[in-house]
């Protein structure tokens, strides 16, 4: 009884979970999505979106590996839930398609920080299946999903990574990927410090 009403939640908060990013798809498309921006400690908003995977790596016995800056990172112009949802998509990505025993990074560069606009880059690296070349243009797009991403997870709603690239872009940022198809995939996106005054 135990065993199927866990796969039974687990179905559910799959169907829960495309539902969500139905309806944040019809926010995108209105364009009426409100973003309130205030100064937010990144690196402890990292923490916390990382702290919800625990269940998740420890299931899996994956490694997640928390590269932070040095030097005290300064607060970022930014809508928490908006970048919340981003890192949680990106991170969910991540563990689920490294396979078990693998290894995450976590990484928040301030190399940027002192360039005439200064940005902050976030990056998450996986030692998972990676994105086949021939779809890699592919990624960001609506409903897409890779073939190799498909066979691991059946279930999902193609919809994570062009909701992702909708809000970095309206933060004035923008995100991107490279691959090793079979070895990983690294998922980054950059964050202005302040946010241009309209």
């Amino acid at each position: 009884q135990e065993k199927f009403l866990s796969k039974a939640l687990t179905s559910t908060e799959r169907v829960i979970s495309i539902v969500n990013d139905l309806l944040k798809i019809d926010l995108v498309d209105e364009n009426n999505e409100i973003y309130n921006f205030k100064s937010t400690d990144l690196s402890k908003l990292a923490e916390e979106v990382s702290f919800e995977f625990t269940n998740q790596l420890e299931t899996k016995q994956i490694k997640l590996n928390i590269n932070k800056p040095k030097a005290l990172l300064p607060d970022i112009e930014l809508e928490p839930n908006k970048i919340r949802m981003v890192l949680e998509n990106i991170l969910d990505n991540a563990i689920k398609y490294t396979p078990k025993g693998g290894t995450v990074e976590l990484k928040i560069s301030d190399e940027r920080l002192n360039s005439a606009e200064p940005t902050v880059v976030v990056s998450v690296t996986d030692s998972g299946i990676g994105i086949p070349l021939e779809e890699t243009d592919k990624i960001f797009q609506k409903f897409f999903r890779a073939g190799n991403a498909i066979k691991a997870e059946p279930d999902g709603s193609g919809l994570g990574l062009f909701l992702a690239r909708d809000m970095v872009e309206k933060h004035g940022g923008s995100i991107w990927f490279k691959t090793d198809p079979g070895r990983g995939t690294t998922f980054s996106f950059s964050l202005p410090l302040h946010q241009k005054k309209v």
